[in-house]
This record gives structure tokens, C-alpha cells and sequence, in this order.
């Protein structure tokens, strides 16, 4: 069974192990967002899949990487994916298997004779140890620079953290957050008194407004348990500025994941606007 914790925004439940009961929401709300912002491109290049098994997955990205190279060679592959990874790898679990990065990539090669380019991907994960398949994603890619360009990722966590649903939200903490940027113009004392009243609408809408003004708003929900990670241009950052790392080809992985996680072997003071003293190294 998954751990419930207590916060002050409400109670979050991690992912890691648990029966998801929000991932559907995630993938609907992304796929809208993709979907609306998808310029001329039809909505054949678009594809929601829930609960499917490792071959639907599969199947997918390849029927898309050849639609792609077929029609518009210069658009990009972007993968979302919500639901449980692989402590260690960070691997994407779904029904029959898992993905890791280096299948992410493999997938998207085309027959002899071929050529497609320096194929452009893009990630967004809200899985547990989801850190620890961008990095390894990122640093494949740079790797394989000749076929694949990684111009963006965003990953829920740090590679050695599980992330965690707000059952108050209907979302995991990090699709809400990226989702609902918020506002500055919340009233502390109708917020503390929905809280304390369980007034769960009043608690949504306060909650939005305060991530607004948070610099790592996923660590501010979570109480620190849960650091959002994204990558531009082979720049990675913990969002917060409380890490960084510029990619170059011979990157270890280990070493990578290593610099972005230091930080939480001390105090993270000020964590996200007040947070407090909850840089300290979580279980599991």
C-alpha cells in the first residue's frame, strides 16, 4: 500500500506501489493541452491511451514517429506518460513490460534507406523516479546526436524520489502544478479557514493561487518530498534553481543523477516560500 501523508494543503498519496486513481485525469488534461496547442497538425497526430499494455505504447510511437517522418519531418515526437516508473531507472511500467529510454529512442528508427534527420523528442512524466529517465533519456540522446534532438523534458521528480496525487485536486502534484500556474491574490485567512472547514473547492482554489508564487511548486505541495525536474537544450534544472547540470557527450548517468540530488543531503532553507528545514533525503 502506497504512503498517505499528512500536509497542510490536504493529504497526498504517493504513486510508487499504489493503485492510481488520478493518472487517467493527468493524461486527459495533458492530451487537451497538446491537443489545443497543436497547430496545424491534425488530430491524427495526436493519441490518448489509458491503461494500455507495453505493445499499444509501442505501437504508437511507432505508427507517430513514421507519421511524422512522412508528412512533417520537423515536428516533434512528445511523449507524456502518468502512472508508475522503476526505482533505479526510472523505466515506465505499463501492462506487459516496461520502457525504458533507450527502447523510447529505438522505437522511433526508420527502415533502411530512410533517413529521417535528428529526429526532435520532448518528455513529460509524472511517475515516480521519473528524474532518472530524463537523465538517462538526455543523456543517450546527446549520445545519438546525429539521429535524435531532446529540445525538452519535464520529469515529476528527482531520480531517487517517488512523487505523489492530491486527492483534494483529482491530479498528481505535478500536472496539477504545470497545469495550474495560479495567481498572487489569495486570502490567507479564507484559505486557513476553508482548510480548516474541509471546504475541498475553496482548499482547490487557494492551492492554485499559491503555487503561483512558488519557485519549485511541486516541493511546496509536497513538503519537500517531491522536486519537479526539466530539461531545455541539454541544460537540466531542479526547478527552484537548487541544482544544475549542462550535458556534454560521455556524461555518466550515475554521476549526472548524483549533482542533481546533492542537495538534499542538507537542509533546503526556505524551500519554496516557506516550506522550511525538508531538504533532508527521503525513504524509498
Amino acid at each position: 500500500m502506497a504512503d498517505v501523508v499528512e500536509t497542510k494543503y490536504g493529504e497526498i498519496r504517493s504513486r510508487s506501489g499504489a493503485q492510481l486513481r488520478f493518472t487517467v485525469n493527468d493524461a486527459e488534461a495533458i492530451y487537451d493541452k497538446w491537443k489545443a496547442h497543436g497547430g496545424s497538425l491534425g488530430d491524427d497526430f495526436h493519441v490518448l491511451l489509458v491503461d494500455p499494455t507495453l505493445r499499444q505504447v509501442e505501437e504508437a510511437i511507432r505508427r507517430m514517429s513514421n507519421r511524422i517522418a512522412d508528412c512533417h519531418a520537423d515536428a516533434a515526437l512528445d511523449l507524456c506518460f502518468a502512472g508508475h516508473g522503476l526505482a533505479g531507472s526510472g523505466d515506465l511500467v505499463l501492462k506487459g513490460g516496461k520502457l525504458s529510454p533507450t527502447r523510447l529512442l529505438d522505437l522511433q528508427m526508420p527502415g533502411r534507406g530512410r533517413p529521417i534527420g535528428a529526429r526532435r523528442i520532448g518528455v513529460f512524466l509524472d511517475s515516480c523516479y521519473s528524474g532518472a529517465f530524463l537523465v538517462r533519456l538526455a543523456v543517450e540522446a546527446m549520445e545519438r546526436l546525429d539521429e535524435f534532438r531532446l529540445d525538452e523534458g519535464l520529469a515529476s521528480c528527482l531520480p531517487n524520489e517517488r512523487c505523489f496525487e492530491f486527492p483534494i485536486l483529482e491530479h498528481g502534484v505535478f500536472t496539477y502544478t504545470h497545469l495550474n500556474p495560479g495567481n498572487a491574490n489569495v486570502n490567507s485567512d479564507s484559505f486557513n479557514r476553508a482548510i480548516l472547514e474541509n471546504d475541498e473547492k475553496e482548499i482547490a482554489k487557494g492551492v492554485q493561487g499559491l503555487v503561483g508564487m512558488m519557485s519549485n511548486a511541486s516541493a511546496f505541495l509536497t513538503e519537500g518530498r517531491q522536486f519537479a525536474m526539466s530539461l531545455t537544450k541539454h541544460v537540466i534544472d531542479v526547478a527552484g534553481g537548487f541544482a544544475r547540470v549542462e550535458l556534454d557527450k560521455g556524461d555518466d548517468v550515475s554521476h549526472v543523477c548524483g549533482l542533481l540530488t546533492q542537495f538534499r543531503r542538507g537542509n533546503a532553507h526556505g524551500l519554496a516560500g516557506g516550506a522550511g528545514e525538508t531538504g533532508r533525503e527521503q525513504n524509498g
